[in-house]
């Protein structure tokens, strides 16, 4: 829902319309806006993901990809999204958030 693009912040606002002004089900976001609670816990664990060039997202996929059988492949709204997202996960290995190497998925 867009909290791991590394563009929403605590004073991202939505449109009306979006989904995020009112998803109840979802504890990232609350009354509208970001959880400060979950954006802090984003920026505890940023530069893990980021290791080794790979963008926010890019990382976050590899550590689902590498821990967990579901498939966020499903998620992907564009081409670009499609090949850009294994494309830094040539570049080694991320570690999962008890701190234990993750094996990369894309090899």
């Amino acid at each position: 829902m867009g909290l791991l693009a590394g563009k929403i912040t605590p004073q991202t606002t939505f449109r009306d319309d979006d989904i995020r002004q009112k998803v109840a089900w979802f504890p990232g976001f609350k009354d509208g806006h970001a959880n400060p609670e979950w954006l802090d816990a984003l920026a505890s664990i940023r530069e893990m993901l980021t290791s080794n060039g790979r963008t926010l997202a890019q990382g976050a996929l590899a550590w689902i990809w590498g821990r967990s059988r579901h498939d966020p492949a499903a998620r992907f709204r564009t081409v670009a999204q499609v090949t850009e997202m294994p494309g830094r996960w040539s570049s080694g290995r991320s570690s999962g958030p008890d701190g234990r190497d993750r094996p990369d998925p894309g090899r």
